[in-house]
């Protein structure tokens, strides 16, 4: 088989010029650090979203507040990103600094002092896990039922199942508890007939009971460690 050299050389000409003319902001990109994914952070699970050079991300801060981010790559290469935080009305600055391979950052909000450090979630990572929690029934009723849903939705999951939880009893409830949600409505039904919401709760994955009780003729509850 016989080549047209001619058209080979076109070709490669061809081939040269596009790279050649390539905008060189599109080029660099793929140099740039991945901050795009989730990172598991002192700060809460942080969602980060990468476009070229500017970052925008959503996290629960350390008070229960919907919170985000937007930054810039801060170096030629994308190692440090810097930008503003936003928890409910308050704002600050943070810094970042990928390192270990990309895996993992360090950094600051508001003053050095402040550390801000996270690592990168891997592939199988979910941010719904199982929360296994003992309810404690110290009111005066039987609870009939126990619903559980993220704030401001309906979503309910029902996590008593079919036998009440008599007084004076406990009994480990098993619900979906997503880490990327930041505040929690749980309602409880007891046998008086009346059933009372909890609303805006934040539910720390190391909580291990919920106390159910009366105070001032009225259903409260508490969570607990260990």
């Amino acid at each position: 088989m016989q080549f047209d050299k001619r058209k080979v050389v076109l070709f490669t000409l061809l081939i040269g010029w596009v790279f050649l003319w390539m905008p060189a902001e599109k080029a660099q990109a793929s140099a740039y650090q991945n901050w795009n994914g989730v990172w598991i952070t002192n700060q809460g699970e942080l969602k980060l979203q990468q476009t070229d050079k500017t970052v925008s991300g959503a996290y629960c801060s350390n008070s229960g507040l919907y919170s985000r981010l937007e930054g810039t790559l801060a170096d030629e290469w994308g190692f440090s990103l810097r930008g503003k935080y936003h928890e409910g009305i308050e704002s600050g600055l943070f810094e970042f600094r990928i390192v270990e391979s990309n895996q993992s950052f360090q950094g600051w909000l508001n003053t050095p002092g402040n550390t801000w450090t996270g690592k990168r979630a891997p592939d199988s990572y979910s941010s719904v896990k199982q929360q296994t929690m003992t309810v404690v029934n110290n009111s005066p009723h039987h609870i009939t039922a126990i619903f559980v849903c993220p704030a401001n939705s309906e979503d309910w999951q029902e996590v008593l199942g079919a036998k009440e939880l008599r007084l004076g009893q406990q009994r480990n409830v098993v619900f979906n508890l997503d880490g990327s949600v930041c505040r929690w409505d749980i309602k409880i039904v007891d046998s008086s007939g009346h059933f009372t919401t909890f609303q805006d709760l934040r539910i720390e994955p190391d909580f291990t009971s919920i106390d159910y009780y009366y105070k001032n003729g009225s259903g409260q509850i508490r969570f607990a460690v260990g």
